[in-house]
């Protein structure tokens, strides 16, 4: 199968005006020597290689090199874990690279599932492969229709891993059309769980934001992005040392 098409994206393109959510992630990128690329990719709907299962995923990411991603470690684990360092930076690699592949989805849609039952539909998981809407590097749940009036009943009600097929065009629609209905736990890239987030999360809702961990997730990553400090990479760092399970809830 052939691999993502991706650009690099200028804050003159005009994407940036159909998804304001851009634009500072493009500023600090320019800032940190990051780039930020809009990607169309490939992924099967289920497991084989027949062509007729072959759909295609559009998604904005944060892509921080090798380079930098490995001094955001760094730094997070002298930081948060100075007498385990080597040991703490093995194991945020390997978790960032497992559940992001260290990039940071900005907007869009990723493929996930079948696997650890992600993908899931009407409130079940299903054996397929489909698409998850992210914000802020957050997965997020889209409504239904554009207007969000009917889809208050609950959190699963609405957009959430469509396995139908959408080309391009279709979620690009979606993305800017269909407005935010719930926003779920984990902010990528460090993948910190909400329940480790109450120190990003104060200061944000004295200002009365209405989705505040997806603006704690985008302040963090802004944050890494020109300083080279990823204060959610440091707390995770802080729960390697005591022993936390990186990919739980605090303790």
């Amino acid at each position: 199968m052939e691999g993502p098409t991706c650009r690099v994206l200028s804050i003159d393109d005009p994407l940036v005006e159909d998804f304001p959510v851009i634009r500072p992630y493009i500023e600090a990128g320019n800032r940190g020597g990051i780039p930020v690329k809009a990607c169309t990719y490939p992924f099967l709907r289920a497991q084989g290689d027949a062509a007729a299962q072959r759909q295609y995923g559009w998604v904005v990411l944060a892509d921080p090199p090798p380079a930098v991603l490995d001094s955001w470690i760094g730094v997070a684990c002298k930081n948060g874990a100075p007498k385990q360092v080597d040991d703490c930076a093995e194991a945020l690699a390997n978790y960032v690279e497992s559940q992001s592949g260290g990039q940071f989805p900005v907007t869009g849609f990723v493929a996930e599932g079948p696997d650890g039952g992600l993908c899931v539909q009407n409130g079940r998981p299903v054996e397929l492969r489909g698409l998850i809407a992210f914000e802020d590097g957050v997965t997020i749940q889209r409504a239904a229709n554009p207007t969000i009036e009917d889809d208050k009943v609950g959190v699963r009600t609405g957009i959430y891993c469509a396995t139908d097929g959408w080309g391009e065009a279709v979620q690009k629609q979606i993305t800017k059309n269909h407005a935010i209905v719930h926003a779920f736990k984990k902010a990528r890239l460090a993948g910190l769980d909400r329940s480790c987030g109450e120190s990003f999360l104060k200061a944000i809702r004295e200002k009365d934001v209405e989705h505040p961990w997806l603006m704690a997730s985008r302040l963090n990553h802004l944050a890494a992005m020109t300083t080279g400090v990823n204060a959610m990479l440091v707390k995770q760092a802080e729960r390697f040392a005591s022993g936390q399970d990186l990919e739980g809830e605090c303790q």
